[in-house]
């Protein structure tokens, strides 16, 4: 990590948020427009893979899943394993 760093913490930030019936519903009723290139005016062949600007010049392995801990416990022992971490990681010195 580069230093200067931010590192912001709220409260909400384990609470996952739930999906409720209706809103599950409203989705499963919902319809996905699909449109062609030529229903918006534009020609197909642009779209073609052939007709693609851009090339393959490298293929890299996906980036390392982060890690991920969950705190928990007083707020002032939450804040000392969060530092230690941290010096632990290497971020803080």
């Amino acid at each position: 990590m580069q230093l200067p760093a931010v590192l912001s913490v709220s409260s909400a930030l384990n609470e996952p948020r739930t999906v409720t019936t209706l809103q599950v519903m409203k989705v499963s009723m919902s319809k996905v427009a699909i449109l062609h290139a030529s229903d918006v005016g534009l020609d197909d062949a642009l779209f073609q893979p052939q007709a693609a600007a851009t090339r393959i010049v490298g293929i890299r392995p996906a980036a390392q899943p982060r890690r991920q801990e969950v705190l928990t416990g007083e707020p002032d022992d939450v804040v000392q394993k969060l530092i230690s971490n941290l010096e632990n990681a290497g971020v803080l010195s």
